[in-house]
């Protein structure tokens, strides 16, 4: 394999180094009122692109014992979280999670639901961890044999991996409120 390596001025640039230029180019560095979350996707709200880039948001909160820094970081990629992602409060990290990619257990519930996007998140708390399937913007509702089916068949795997000791599945049905749905996995150890 050889390296592709382009001359401008006195600096040498690699094809990489130019692709992760023009990524950073093109996606957006958001601040705490910069994105609007719509039907389950974040936008921008001066363009009303769908959001890429990274988020950093730190908020000072007036608490029982004075002014606290809350700071949260995420990542987007046209709307939607990706990666991991942190949430500090006094310094202390609080919560914290990924964005997991598993296009076996994506496609089989968009193709239950028509959803324009399935997103399946580890998310912390301490020790404690969840594994939230969040159902985006979907026409039809999940039933529960099929999620029963997919969290025997799927998620549990994925639970094992992250150390998650539930799931949740969280959705919006044509427009409608948010709805979650519940289930224990077995307890998963610490080793």
């Amino acid at each position: 394999m050889s390296d592709y390596n382009f001359n401008i001025g006195s600096f040498t640039l690699s094809a990489l180094g130019i692709i992760s230029m023009l990524f950073l180019a093109c996606s957006g560095n958001y601040d705490c009122g910069d994105l609007v979350h719509k039907e389950g996707f974040y936008y921008e709200k001066a363009t009303g692109n769908l959001a890429s880039g990274f988020f950093e948001c730190t908020e000072i909160r007036n608490g029982g014992g004075g002014n606290t820094n809350h700071v949260t970081k995420y990542k987007y990629k046209n709307g939607l979280e990706i990666g991991k992602w942190t949430y500090h409060a006094q310094g202390q990290l609080i919560h914290r999670g990924e964005f997991i990619e598993a296009s076996t257990v994506e496609e089989l519930i968009t193709s239950k639901t028509n959803a324009k996007a399935v997103q399946l998140e580890a998310w912390y708390e301490g020790d404690y961890g969840e594994l939230n399937i969040y159902i985006i913007s979907s026409k039809q509702a999940l039933d529960s044999l099929t999620a029963q089916s997919i969290i025997k068949n799927n998620a549990t795997d994925i639970c094992k991996k992250y150390k998650l000791e539930s799931i949740s599945i969280i959705e919006k049905v044509n427009g409608q409120e948010w709805a979650r749905k519940s289930f224990p996995t077995q307890p998963v150890t610490n080793h």
